[in-house]
């Protein structure tokens, strides 16, 4: 799996600003100034560049790829956050008040143990009263069980690129085919398996004895879960 294509593509693509406008609330609720956080699979850093500016916190940020990690530090640079390449199955060291995991990056992980382990990691890594925040896709909801595809034509300062975006479901997951086609210059394309987790499923895997608070929602503004929410949110205090 790899996202190293072209991280502004993906940012433009991702639409962070829409994105934090729905997460920034909670956020908020969650951390204070001067309090550590961790942002696993960063991405392009948007969360970690809100936590630091608005949230005022001390902000760790790892994602696997090393493009990704390039543009967060050139274009969503600060003080307060040390950007790194790192695998978020993997422990890290430290102890924090918030840990997040969004984007749907935990369906990136080639399995369920791994998912697992990532969890608990996070969980170990929380001080007393800390928070970890999930954020996956709903497998089971109606709209996300049909092929989803979008194009879009973003201008970067070498040139107009068009971007399609197909997502479509299988047996155990869901297959992601991204194609960049550049006015002129080479298509290129990529493939990434996503895996699937319901809700029962993640639900167990946060689970565990140092856990004193689980609340599920159906969206990153933590709107009402159902069965036809779109994506699964999961909100845990250590104890």
């Amino acid at each position: 799996m790899s996202f190293n294509l072209i991280a502004e593509c993906y940012d433009l693509l991702s639409n962070p600003k829409s994105r934090i406008s729905k997460e920034s609330g909670l956020y908020k609720k969650l951390i204070k100034p001067k309090q550590r956080a961790l942002d696993l699979a960063c991405g392009t850093g948007p969360q970690a560049l809100f936590l630091a500016e608005h949230c005022e916190a001390i902000v760790d940020a790892n994602d696997l790829s090393s493009d990704m990690i390039a543009y967060a530090k050139e274009h969503r640079n600060h003080k307060n956050i040390n950007y790194q390449i790192g695998d978020m199955s993997q422990k890290f060291d430290g102890q924090y008040q918030l840990i997040i995991c969004v984007g749907n990056s935990l369906n990136l992980l080639p399995s369920k143990d791994l998912a697992y382990q990532t969890i608990h990691n996070s969980i170990e890594s929380l001080v007393c009263g800390g928070a970890l925040v999930v954020h996956i896709i709903n497998p089971q909801a109606t709209q996300n069980q049909k092929v989803k595809r979008l194009e879009k034509q973003i201008s970067l300062a070498n040139g107009k690129i068009s971007i399609t975006k197909v997502l479509t479901p299988h047996k155990t997951g869901r297959n992601l085919h991204i194609t960049y086609k550049p006015v002129s210059g080479k298509i290129v394309e990529e493939d990434t398996e996503l895996l699937d987790i319901t809700k029962d499923e993640l639900l167990d895997m946060c689970s565990v004895a140092e856990v004193c608070q689980l609340d599920c929602y159906g969206s990153l503004d933590c709107q009402a879960f159902t069965n036809e929410s779109l994506d699964i949110l999961v909100v845990l205090r250590k104890s």
